[in-house]
């Protein structure tokens, strides 16, 4: 489902990459971080070619531990909670889904925002494999930046509603 080709299409050699990296990331989400896949082309005819996808899979990998650092304003505890990735427990959990993962990063980003911090992001992850494969252990970077409070708030332009009515509805805590 993720492949581009199909047979009969014309052979681009330089859309090797694009396939080998579908296949991957593929095997990526479904839990599978060490899998590598190699392409092997071989003539069969005059202007035919057989492109066979050698796939290792490697061991499904669980995730072991989640570290967080740079992080003051919210505990490890409150980031872990805010996150649909969880590590493993027993034989429990524990699956490394990418595309999940990258939506827990926008959480936590979104989450300081909610105590003024607005220039908070996610400096940089970083996933450190066992040797044997099958643990992960995810390293969260994060930077918080300053903190923002709200001194003053006026409505502006309003000539439907009285400015006290339209202040009642806000919800700001200063």
């Amino acid at each position: 489902g993720v492949l581009t080709w199909h047979e009969g299409d014309a052979f681009v050699q330089e859309s090797f990459q694009e396939e080998r990296d579908a296949i991957v990331k593929l095997y990526h989400t479904k839990g599978f971080p060490n899998a590598s896949v190699d392409m092997q082309v071989e003539e069969i005819g005059a202007s035919r070619v057989r492109v066979t996808y050698v796939i290792q899979e490697g061991k499904k990998a669980r995730i072991r531990s989640i570290e967080f650092v740079g992080n003051e304003t919210l505990s490890d505890r409150k980031l872990r909670k805010l996150m649909t990735t969880k590590r493993a427990f027993w034989f429990l959990g524990g699956k490394y889904d990418e595309a999940a993962f990258e939506d827990d990063l926008e959480k936590i980003v979104s989450e300081y925002s909610n105590y003024g911090r607005l220039e908070a992001h996610v400096e940089s992850t970083d996933l450190q494999f066992s040797d044997n494969g099958k643990d992960i252990e995810v390293k969260i970077n994060l930077t918080e930046g300053p903190e923002y409070t709200v001194e003053t708030m006026g409505v502006a332009d309003n000539e439907v509603f009285d400015d006290d009515e339209v202040l009642k509805l806000l919800n700001v805590q200063a």
